[in-house]
């Protein structure tokens, strides 16, 4: 039922999703993102989605299934897909308030709502529109029912999470043990805590024919990047990626409120630590899969360590402790000197967010889509312009040829763009500049980006 406080929530998360959208409103949503509205796009006209191109992403059954109404607003369903990441990131925000009053305080909660929604790559992941944020912010949402002892609704908060994200299945079975051994046992509980994997699992089936084709698939794309994975790997990104997501300031005050909180309030972290340990260990089951270890699959585990640094600034306002109240006033200045490096973070995360890939998009929706749509295959300098351009354009992936494969049309780079589209970055292809060849003829350009065609 809708109350009006309930209505007030909602108007003050809209709110902030639009003051997230106005940081970089210039922003392309991620390459996993594209193709995953590509995908959506093919539902929608009743074919099955092409998972098989090379290289694509890991395909997120709840946000491919979200990509289907969007691709009802064509040319708007990337912004769509962005708008709603960015709802997420501050709905994540508003759990963690809610997460943190439950545990301790109102100030640990606002606290925590605070750092999660200033930490600049966490802003850039819910730009990029990935899944992660909105598996992180269905899962802390599930960790306030699960607090409110509401489990239904945590097991399918979950499950919801688990559609987007693997790691939710663990906190999901993990949540329905300790049920079944506090004497809370039902059917129905079971069936949400296994949905997220079986459906994910069924979804692969029907698409692929395989039932672990997202397995499968990643693990091969994992190779073919050569990207780090194995136990060794995870140990060292673990704490390396965090530092990249929250930054050090965070990561000490998180450090002092798991101690103080451990010492002081027991009772009120256990459930907390557990997430902790969850959430760590699923990061650890996709390096022994063989999976790539990227800093995004952490968000969940992020927005849980944030939880512990509100805790080190803010718990003693619940626990009374005077050498934590020191401790905890220390910590705030420290988060608070955070703030200046974080400032220049968001100027470099916004500079990556807003670049002359907006050009190959203005080309590719105009001047050159004729080319693009019906002159193929359309030569590409990497993977990275593919899903994008198949989006812009309304054309199949397949389409599309990395050069120096032959194609009718080109599209490349020139030596002035700087835009991650063209490649380049830790664990991405290289940036590629082609030259083009005499055969074929400037359709569409900029000073970042050519469009050439033989049609």
């Amino acid at each position: 039922m809708l109350t009006g406080r309930r209505i007030a929530a909602a108007g003050v998360v809209l709110l902030l999703a639009a003051l997230l959208y106005a940081v970089a409103a210039q922003a392309r949503i991620g390459y996993d993102t594209a193709y995953q509205l590509v995908w959506g796009r093919e539902l929608l006209h009743g074919e099955l989605p092409g998972y098989e191109v090379r290289l694509a992403p890991t395909p997120h059954p709840l946000q491919v299934l979200a990509a289907v109404p969007l691709a009802l607003l064509g040319q708007a369903a990337d912004e769509a897909m962005r708008a709603l990441s960015l709802v997420a990131l501050a709905a994540l925000g508003a759990a963690l308030y809610r997460a943190g009053a439950l545990l301790f305080s109102r100030p640990v909660g606002w606290l925590a709502a605070a750092l999660v929604l200033t930490r600049p790559h966490l802003l850039e992941l819910g730009h990029l529109a990935d899944a992660d944020i909105p598996a992180a912010a269905f899962a802390a949402w599930g960790a306030v029912a699960a607090l409110r002892a509401r489990p239904a609704l945590a097991l399918g908060l979950l499950a919801l999470a688990g559609l987007l994200r693997p790691e939710a299945w663990l906190l999901s079975l993990a949540y329905l043990a300790w049920l079944w051994w506090r004497g809370t046992r039902s059917a129905p509980l079971v069936a949400l805590a296994v949905a997220a994997p079986v459906l994910w699992a069924l979804s692969d089936l029907a698409v692929s024919g395989d039932l672990l084709w997202s397995l499968h698939h990643t693990r091969t794309g994992t190779d073919l990047l050569d990207r780090d994975t194995g136990v060794g790997s995870a140990v060292t990104q673990l704490p390396r990626h965090l530092n990249f997501l929250l930054g050090a300031p965070v990561l000490v005050a998180a450090l002092l409120g798991l101690v103080a909180g451990l010492l002081a309030a027991r009772e009120r972290m256990w459930g907390l630590v557990a997430v902790l340990v969850l959430l760590g260990g699923g990061f650890g089951v996709l390096a022994v899969a063989g999976l790539s270890l990227q800093p995004r699959y952490l968000a969940g585990l992020a927005s849980a360590v944030v939880v512990c640094a509100a805790i080190g600034g803010l718990g003693w306002t619940a626990v009374t402790s005077r050498p934590w109240r020191l401790a905890g006033i220390g910590a705030l200045l420290l988060l608070a000197l955070g703030l200046v490096f974080d400032a220049a973070e968001f100027a470099d995360v916004r500079s990556r967010l807003v670049d002359d890939g907006a050009g190959l998009e203005t080309l590719a929706r105009g001047d050159a889509r004729g080319a693009l749509r019906d002159c193929g295959p359309v030569a590409v300098p990497t993977i990275r312009p593919i899903p994008y351009l198949a989006l812009w354009t309304d054309t199949d992936p397949a389409g599309y040829v990395e050069a120096p494969a032959p194609g009718r049309t080109l599209v490349t780079p020139t030596p002035a763009s700087e835009s991650w589209i063209g490649g380049g970055g830790e664990g991405q292809p290289p940036r590629v500049v082609v030259a083009v060849p005499p055969e074929l003829a400037p359709v569409a350009a900029d000073a970042d980006w050519v469009v050439a065609s033989a049609c």
